[in-house]
């Protein structure tokens, strides 16, 4: 990675939604939190808490990449836990997308910028 963009990002590598309840725990916010292909691999027993703890830590802007859709599949072992994600970030408006496709299957991914709402 560049050293200039390895000095403004920081890269977690936790449990997903321990690391969100201890930030919002202690009041810590992000104004941008990105995520790219990896809630498709997260559970449907805690999905719904992870994006509720999202929409907590983050104070401006979500991006997230994922696959688009409603079905969940087993695919090489990980859950594709797609979901429409228009209305799953509480007090964000989705402002902006792009269409993708992905380059080792045939399944549809998205670029979606969600704003928190004023």
């Amino acid at each position: 990675m560049d050293d200039n963009l390895s000095k403004r990002l920081n890269f977690i590598e936790e449990d997903t939604l321990k690391y969100l309840l201890s930030q919002v725990s202690n009041n810590k916010s992000v104004d941008l939190l990105l995520s790219s292909d990896h809630m498709m691999h997260l559970g449907r027993d805690i999905i719904t808490d992870v994006y509720n703890y999202i929409s907590k830590y983050s104070s401006k802007y979500i991006l997230i990449r994922e696959p688009y859709g409603e079905r969940v599949t087993m695919t090489d072992g990980f859950l594709w836990a797609s979901d429409r994600f228009e209305n799953k970030f509480n007090g964000f408006d989705l402002i902006d997308y792009k269409i993708s496709d992905s380059s080792t299957s045939h399944k549809e991914f998205r670029y979606m910028l969600f704003k928190k709402k004023k």
